[in-house]
């Protein structure tokens, strides 16, 4: 009997990178990989995309509970959650869902709430 060949990227029930990625490509984002310096020391070394004219930087924790103690480390000025308006001050988007937390560099409102809805979907179940 033939056996079932694992999936290219394994559902676990939390984000992990390939799964980042795919989501993006799937919701018409079409990430490349970036590198950026001048990001915020929150933990885990962080994946860089270009998302169109924006920039897109994706922390992946271990939990849900180490991720909400990291982004209490953000200054809520510079750093606006996604569904509150961006104001002159504002630097960036911060997205959280299960482990994840993005950072989404763009003030285009159609960018944002479209990097916004793929990743607050949640990660792909088992």
């Amino acid at each position: 009997m033939p056996s079932a060949s694992r999936p290219a990227c394994e559902r676990t029930g939390h984000w992990i990178p390939c799964q980042v990625r795919q989501r993006l490509e799937r919701s018409g984002l079409a990430p490349r990989d970036s590198s950026s310096t001048d990001l915020p020391a929150l933990g885990p070394a962080p994946a860089v995309f270009r998302v169109g004219r924006g920039g897109l930087v994706v922390y992946l924790f271990a939990d849900s509970a180490t991720r909400a103690r990291a982004a209490t480390r953000l200054d809520t000025v510079t750093f606006v959650a996604a569904e509150r308006p961006l104001t002159m001050l504002s630097r960036a988007t911060v997205i959280q869902n299960d482990n994840l937390l993005a950072l989404l560099y763009s003030k285009n409102e159609q960018q944002r709430e479209r990097v916004s809805d793929a990743l607050m979907a949640g990660p792909p179940q088992p």
